[in-house]
């Protein structure tokens, strides 16, 4: 039998609800402590520039808390941050936990500073066992050597209270592995989506495919090319369009650059697109349902990102059966991306090493086409199974688990 976890988010989150509503569909018994929720408060989302209602149900299916929602907290990192460890402190006291889960350990810009540094501490009083999940990659890291040695030093002490880590993949684990957590410690639990919805939302998309690109005015025999993402500069949206740019020229059969997302960067680059000889649109932010329609409809996707610890975008456009290129930056490259297979990885900013992987795949259907169906193997084999036998795994490791 499972002793019940406390995980902790910093807020909602639409990637993360539904692998928490299946690991409680599954057995695993928890309960969710949510620093705050901006839906609420009708704040915009954390991570986005505009107020954001997701169109998928995010306080269903499990078990959750609100710790304090902003406006009722003090204003500075610093008195915030002792205000929520307070809270989850006597959240800790007043429920039955066994274990505390959390994400990360904080971002000091976000709505809830450093939240699961404060759960940490908090747990760590409470003499509970930490399991940690997080994003980051040894690409992720930046900044001179003495900023480095600071980071390094801080996640080592960190790390040290972290009783198992729940790798998202093999980029994730290697990182953990040069900050010394030893290999022991260490669980696979991959950064899914759920597959099963997108599956079945682009079958139901690609019935009305044909409708669709007439809808989007796309010229009926031009190849697709998908981003899907904030318009912002760590996304690197500009380095595919120079690269679509390049492939436009001579070909009768122009292709489409499809951009749905928004953010800083668009004016800048819908200025770009009006000069340039690349065929492109912009579709603005579309909510989780909307976006099945244009993985079913695309013949291509990339994401040139040069910061992007994990990128489940690339998940979700796989459950389409769509070749992906992505840049060196994406942690989901090492597992998702086979080179030559389902699609390609470039070096970031690199628009010929770009122009050479999309090339053969907007020369030839059939080629796209078998990398598709690579791309729907591989991501039929990273789901919420493996989640939960990761975590299982970790909790045997801590006996929160028993054979039973």
């Amino acid at each position: 039998m499972t002793k019940r976890l406390a995980y902790f988010l910093t807020h909602p989150i639409q990637y993360q609800v539904p692998m928490i509503r299946s690991l409680v569909q599954n057995g695993v018994p928890l309960e969710v402590l949510y620093g705050c929720d901006p839906a609420a408060e009708g704040h915009t989302d954390p991570g986005f520039e505009r107020p954001i209602t997701w169109d998928i149900p995010m306080l269903e299916g499990y078990e959750h808390q609100v710790l304090g929602n902003t406006h009722e907290m003090p204003a500075g990192r610093t008195a915030r941050f002792r205000a929520y460890g307070k809270r989850i402190k006597q959240a800790l006291q007043n429920r039955s936990h066994s274990a505390a889960w959390v994400h990360g350990w904080g971002n000091p810009y976000s709505a809830v500073p450093h939240y699961s540094l404060a759960a940490i501490n908090a747990a760590r009083h409470a003499s509970l066992p930490i399991l940690m999940r997080a994003e980051t990659h040894l690409q992720c890291l930046r900044g001179n050597p003495l900023r480095r040695m600071i980071h390094r030093t801080i996640l080592r002490v960190i790390f040290a209270r972290v009783s198992a880590f729940l790798a998202v993949g093999s980029a994730n684990a290697a990182f953990y592995k040069a900050y010394g957590v030893p290999e022991e410690r260490v669980f696979q639990m991959p950064y899914t989506v759920d597959n099963s919805f997108f599956q079945r939302r682009c079958l139901e998309a690609s019935r009305r495919r044909e409708q669709f690109r007439r809808e989007l005015s796309l010229p009926e025999n031009s190849p697709v090319v998908l981003f899907c993402g904030r318009l912002a500069p760590e996304k690197q949206p500009e380095t595919l369009l120079r690269a679509m740019e390049k492939l436009s020229i001579g070909r009768a059969d122009k292709p489409v650059l499809l951009i749905v997302g928004d953010g800083p960067l668009r004016s800048e680059l819908e200025s770009r697109a009006n000069k340039s000889t690349a065929n492109v649109r912009f579709c603005g932010f579309r909510n989780q349902t909307e976006l099945p329609a244009f993985y079913d409809l695309c013949d291509v996707f990339v994401l040139p990102s040069d910061f992007e610890p994990w990128g489940l975008v690339v998940n979700e456009v796989m459950n389409a059966a769509k070749p992906v290129i992505v840049s060196d930056r994406v942690g989901s490259g090492a597992d998702l991306v086979k080179q030559g297979v389902n699609g390609g990885i470039f070096r970031t900013g690199e628009v010929d090493a770009l122009c050479s992987l999309l090339q053969p795949l907007l020369d030839d259907k059939n080629t796209r086409l078998r990398a598709g169906r690579e791309s729907l193997s591989i991501i039929n084999r990273w789901s919420f199974n493996e989640d939960l036998a990761g975590l299982r795994a970790a909790m045997k490791s801590l006996h929160l688990e028993s054979d039973d």
